[in-house]
């Protein structure tokens, strides 16, 4: 699902990716109404089928906490347990000062985390 800040991603689409969604549809408002957004996923997700939606901006990554799964996998693996929600922790990565040339992976290039003022908030 597109948010207001992230166009593209047709690239992906039949590799893992069902659909393309602007929220809203008319492009950005300068505002940002959570319900609204809420209520477009749900509506998603109702004609998707699908058993698990993931939710995310262009600039978030989602990872396995497990070593050597990949997110797919691990998500069959809490399905086939019985879970139908996760939780996860959101680190935010900083670019480096002494790194002014970008590189085509953010992974090698973001190395220094934090979870936040407050950890606690961090858990979602």
């Amino acid at each position: 699902m597109h948010g207001q800040h992230h166009s593209g991603g047709g690239e992906y689409l039949g590799r893992g990716l069902r659909e393309i969604s602007r929220f809203p549809k008319d492009g950005p408002t300068g505002t940002h109404d959570l319900h609204d957004r809420l209520l477009h996923v749900e509506a998603l997700a109702e004609r998707s089928g699908a058993d698990w939606i993931l939710v995310n901006d262009a600039d978030e990554i989602r990872e396995a906490p497990w070593p050597r799964l990949d997110l797919r996998t691990a998500l069959y693996q809490v399905d086939r347990a019985g879970f139908n929600a996760i939780d996860y922790t959101v680190l935010d990565f900083r670019p480096p000062a002494t790194n002014s040339q970008p590189t085509r992976s953010s992974r090698r290039s973001f190395v220094i985390s934090s979870s936040g003022p407050d950890p606690a908030t961090s858990a979602r």
